[in-house]
């Protein structure tokens, strides 16, 4: 082990400690590749049944053209669930940068650019 080596184990180990002290949750690769620590994520469990906001929101978007302007009221789900819907499938089927939509009173209005 050259000098270089033993102080960069040096200066990882008292981050790492750091980190172990203030009771973060970390991953550090080191530059030859030894992995240390690890993030422990679990994904968010949804509110409503699989499918069902997109089966909300399509009815509204999918037969709207380029140019043309559509509203997708929020009904009985939440801002962020119908928005996210409506962005995935939107960027999944027409492409990244071929819509925008805003809030507004009620639900969200899109324009399809492309």
């Amino acid at each position: 082990m050259t000098q270089q080596n033993s102080l960069f184990d040096i200066a990882i180990n008292r981050a790492i400690k750091v980190l172990e002290n203030t009771g973060c949750q970390f991953t550090v690769i080191t530059p030859d590749g030894r992995q240390i620590g690890e993030i422990k994520t679990r994904k968010a469990k949804s509110e409503y049944r699989k499918g069902d906001v997109l089966n909300h929101v399509l009815p509204h978007i999918e037969k709207i053209k380029a140019g043309e302007i559509g509203f997708v009221p929020f009904g009985d789900f939440q801002q962020r669930s119908v928005a996210s819907s409506l962005s995935s499938y939107c960027s999944r089927n027409w492409g990244l940068g071929s819509y925008t939509y805003e809030t507004v009173d009620g639900g969200l209005s899109i324009l399809r650019v492309l």
